[in-house]
């Protein structure tokens, strides 16, 4: 995925993430980001790097491997590009639920898609910053109630 951002560099950790769950409580709205590789009409709020992982299906215990990734949330889907792996699009209509975690001192996004697309980790620095733009883009009249964000909005509250 090219990177062609007039965006300013933004810190995307866990304090950031609180800040703007905290404005977005309050009726701010997210900012857009201009990249020159989508399609006329959709829209991009964040880019970041993260690791990408694709989880192991229900009752299976293995897991898929770990891979730095590009990260890009749009109002219409997740781009995860990987390099020699391609580009993968997590479209918002198949996600069902997400929820953003801590193990140690990484942080994670666990996204559950509908039907028979595969589960996935994103983890990273910027894990929490990504699970608000996907839960604000994917629920947005719900968002602010999601049990996968606990962690953040009770901080931001």
């Amino acid at each position: 995925m090219a990177r062609h951002t007039t965006a300013a560099a933004v810190d995307l950790g866990w304090a950031d993430a609180v800040e703007l769950a905290g404005r977005l409580l309050r009726g701010a709205s997210l900012a857009h980001l201009e990249l020159g590789d989508l399609p006329a009409g959709e829209r991009a709020t964040l880019e970041t790097t993260l690791t990408y992982e694709q989880q192991c299906p229900r009752g299976e215990t293995r897991r898929g491997e770990a891979s730095p990734a590009d990260v890009v949330v749009t109002d219409r889907r997740i781009l995860v590009s990987r390099p020699l792996r391609g580009l993968l699009s997590l479209w918002h209509v198949d996600l069902e639920n997400l929820q953003l975690g801590v193990t140690g001192q990484q942080c994670h996004l666990d996204l559950h898609p509908v039907g028979i697309n595969p589960r996935v980790r994103l983890t990273g620095e910027a894990a929490p910053m990504v699970a608000l733009h996907v839960a604000h883009a994917v629920f947005p009249s719900t968002w602010a109630r999601l049990s996968g964000l606990l962690p953040l909005l009770d901080c931001a509250a």
